[in-house]
């Protein structure tokens, strides 16, 4: 209800919220709304036809589409502004997400779709440790040899990922972290292994 109470005090007068938490808007609320939607980013994050997916491989197309996206944007950072929070910031999610969609389609398809397929089983049981997201993957069967020093890496970046995702809030710590540019084959070994 906080997100309501705040766009009445930005001036949406009129919203109600009914009991199966749809919004209602007057009007006069709409029109500002879709002013102030003027120069809003719209877009399809999946570019397939979702009505031929079953929801198990909707659900790992999403992680993957998502870690494309991540993989994407860090490497355009490293044009001219590279190693910087961001860019590391992107390129460790970038590495969950793959991570995640390799379990979802492999090592817990048939579990996600027999208890309904929900971020949270993942969120619950695995959070963003990049540690234990590797472990269950390749005792699953991913195989990244084709890149160096995987297990490390992996070690190194959790420390900044993990719990607290310290490499999003401690600006103030002084951190040694491996280059971004060193990091990508291992972000894309891990997206193309859950394909």
């Amino acid at each position: 209800m906080g997100h309501f109470r705040a766009a009445r005090d930005i001036g949406f007068d009129n919203i109600e919220v009914t009991d199966d938490s749809k919004r209602n808007y007057d009007e006069i609320s709409m029109s500002k709304i879709l002013v102030a939607r003027h120069r809003a980013s719209t877009t399809t994050r999946l570019s397939i036809d979702v009505k031929k997916k079953d929801a198990a491989s909707l659900f790992v197309d999403r992680f993957r589409s998502a870690a494309g996206e991540f993989i994407v944007c860090a490497e355009k950072l490293n044009d001219g502004l590279f190693d910087l929070s961001p860019q590391y910031t992107l390129l460790f999610h970038a590495v969950e997400l793959g991570l995640k969609a390799f379990l979802a389609q492999l090592g817990l398809k048939a579990f996600l779709a027999q208890h309904g397929i929900d971020k949270r089983v993942l969120k619950n049981e695995y959070g963003h440790d990049l540690i234990k997201l590797y472990q269950a993957a390749r005792s699953r069967g991913m195989t990244l040899a084709a890149v160096d020093n995987v297990d490390r890496d992996i070690l190194w970046i959790n420390e900044w990922h993990g719990a607290g995702a310290s490499i999003r809030y401690e600006f103030d710590e002084q951190r040694t972290l491996p280059i971004c540019e060193t990091l990508f084959p291992l972000a894309r070994a891990i997206l193309n292994a859950s394909r």
